[in-house]
């Protein structure tokens, strides 16, 4: 009867992780990637769109071994009608949520309704501001159908919080590597310092709020 008990909860387990993030496949490195995939990092095309270029790029003297570790983060992108954004966007909230999805993913799609009311609402009181990363709609890469599935979910959930491409060449080893799932969300400081430990999985409106909240608090400390 114990065995029969440990193996229900061990299932029951498995499947709430399952419903709530979209596991990642991740490769062992750059070579394990389509050569597509590392094209635009060697040779980026000529006509595509072009972050802008940040005239300071700080980097931490040790390297982050995880998401918590990162500091100083720096990136360029391009919002979904490509628009030039960089880490000076930090500096305009107390606190940035950054929101990382991918369009395939269901669990990223079910929170993303609850994150645009936080945006218009409970975050702009707190001077909190949201950034997604659509990590499958990539710059520099052809990209379109998953582009336009990207606008028609925000759309459809009525949002409209800045949104970026994932850019490989700035975002990957900053980043992407230490992601492990969808959705994964980060609090950032206005200096681009992670401020407390990576959510992974969906979380509730009113979990987001306490999330926020809570790294608030710990930049006061």
């Amino acid at each position: 009867m114990k065995r029969i008990l440990i193996s229900l909860f061990v299932l029951a387990l498995t499947l709430v992780l399952f419903l709530s993030a979209c596991q990642r496949d991740l490769p062992a490195n750059d070579k394990d990637l389509p050569k597509t995939d590392r094209t635009s990092i060697d040779e980026p095309a000529e006509s595509v769109e072009k972050p802008i270029e940040s005239d300071q790029v700080t980097r931490p003297l040790t390297p982050a071994r995880s998401l918590d570790e990162i500091t100083n983060w720096t990136f360029s992108s391009v919002d979904l009608d490509g628009h030039p954004v960089d880490e000076s966007i930090f500096s305009e909230a107390t606190l940035t949520m950054v929101n990382i999805w991918a369009t395939w993913c269901g669990p990223c799609r079910i929170e993303i309704p609850d994150i645009g009311h936080l945006a218009n609402n409970e975050f702009k009181e707190l001077n909190v501001q949201i950034l997604g990363i659509v990590t499958d709609v990539e710059l520099n890469e052809n990209h379109e159908i998953e582009l336009a599935i990207a606008k028609q979910i925000l759309a459809d959930a009525g949002v409209s919080y800045l949104n970026v491409k994932f850019n490989y060449k700035n975002m990957n080893d900053s980043l992407f590597k230490f992601v492990q799932a969808f959705p994964t969300t980060i609090f950032v400081d206005s200096h681009g310092n992670v401020v407390g430990p990576e959510i992974v999985g969906t979380r509730s409106k009113d979990a987001f709020l306490e999330e926020a909240q809570a790294r608030l608090a710990m930049l006061n400390d």
